[in-house]
């Protein structure tokens, strides 16, 4: 596995032996093979896989809060994963729902999380499923600013901001 960003491209990736004993954790399979993996082991429950989102969120510098409750349109609604990112710009906030189902997510979930995410202000939203997301479901997301992902898609999609910030920020 390679690093990306500062490092040398062929710097091995000091992480790739982290844990060894999650072949019993099987998460769906993505096209997608990010050059790092931040944790190699898959969540085993929804509230775990919450709780190490929020971890790499914060580990790449965003502020965030898991089973947060949030004022919508509608009226309060609670959040596996609240997240502001005050270094983008302009400053972004995001929601995330985890979804550690057996059967793959459905297009009512994504509708649901769809208008919470515009009721509330946010810029985006993602649905993290173990198992994966029906047909319907990506329909219903596209052209959307919610997007539906696997663990590993999430782990990708933060994995540069997380190398920067975990590995060249000075540790306090």
């Amino acid at each position: 596995m390679i690093i990306p960003g500062p490092f040398h491209e062929r710097t091995p990736n000091p992480l790739a032996n982290h844990h060894t004993s999650c072949s019993n954790r099987p998460m769906a399979a993505t096209n997608q093979s990010p050059e790092i993996r931040i944790d190699p082991c898959p969540p085993a429950t929804w509230r775990e896989l919450q709780h190490r989102v929020a971890r790499i969120l914060r580990e790449a510098g965003v502020i965030t809060a898991v089973e947060k409750r949030i004022r919508t349109a509608r009226g309060k609604v609670s959040i596996d994963v609240w997240a502001h990112d005050p270094s983008a710009t302009p400053t972004q906030t995001y929601l995330i729902e985890c979804k550690r189902w057996r059967a793959r997510v459905p297009q009512t979930v994504v509708h649901a999380f769809r208008t919470i995410v515009g009721d509330s202000g946010a810029n985006w939203g993602a649905i993290i499923s173990a198992t994966g997301f029906q047909q319907g479901a990506r329909t219903a997301s596209r052209y959307t600013n919610v997007r539906l992902i696997s663990w590993t898609e999430f782990e990708a999609l933060f994995a540069e901001r997380w190398v920067l910030n975990h590995f060249t920020r000075p540790h306090q």
